[in-house]
């Protein structure tokens, strides 16, 4: 198990950030590599909240009687820095894989990544998105994602105060491709937007010294404070 530092990014705050991997055959580890997940920007090099994850190269070289495959899982939980703000919907899921555009996709070869979005307790599957890659499907990046059938990947129930997201990788070569056939990738990215959360009735009085309604530093709560609604 391989985990990494929180970040807080744009108003979310990922934590609990953490990866293992099963290798069959002959594959090049992702976790081996020294590299961290970082904040990111969209393609447009607009300021969002999200993970790029890059500094490695990983996959897996088989063929000629030899199947090899990687499997990587990948986890960690979001939660808003901001109390009326939560997590509405996936802006983005792509990958990067180490294959030229326009050139034949070698046979016997497969990539996938699912990625999968639960409420804070991480039963209750909000969203999913699949991307794969092989001889017959170029499906590298879901912007905005199209998750089997719906316009965009938003979670169901509505924004969430916190979740948690999981990635499942997979780069696979058959025994029957050809001899050395190797597939490899080098980056992913997680892109999330924000919703207003619905309002709600708390349970705590301070005194909100410049009127922002958030409580911060140096705004005490106010003890036996009555409360009527009109």
């Amino acid at each position: 198990m391989t985990t990494w530092s929180n970040i807080t990014d744009n108003g979310l705050l990922y934590s609990n950030i953490a990866g293992s991997e099963v290798s069959l055959g002959t594959t090049n580890s992702m976790l081996s590599d020294a590299f961290s997940p970082a904040a990111t920007t969209d393609s447009f090099g607009n300021a969002v909240s999200g993970l790029t994850w890059r500094g490695f190269v990983a996959g897996a070289t088989g063929g000629g009687g030899i199947e090899s495959k990687l499997s990587v899982n990948l986890s960690y939980d979001i939660s808003s820095t901001d109390p009326t703000q939560g997590i509405s919907s996936v802006r983005l899921h792509s990958f990067t894989p180490d294959f030229a555009s326009g050139a034949t996709f070698p046979a016997g070869a497969r990539f996938a990544v699912r990625q999968e979005v639960y409420d804070s307790t991480g039963t209750v599957l909000l969203a999913h998105s699949t991307l794969r890659l092989d001889a017959s499907t170029n499906d590298r990046a879901d912007d905005i994602v199209n998750a089997e059938g719906t316009d965009s990947l938003v979670l169901s129930g509505g924004p969430q105060a916190s979740v948690k997201v999981k990635i499942f990788i997979e780069v696979e070569v058959d025994a029957d491709a050809a001899a050395g056939t190797r597939l490899s990738f080098s980056a992913l990215r997680q892109n999330y937007d924000d919703g207003d959360l619905p309002a709600a009735l708390g349970d705590y009085v301070f005194h909100d010294l410049n009127a922002d309604g958030i409580q911060e530093d140096g705004e005490a709560g106010i003890a036996g404070a009555t409360v009527e609604l009109l």
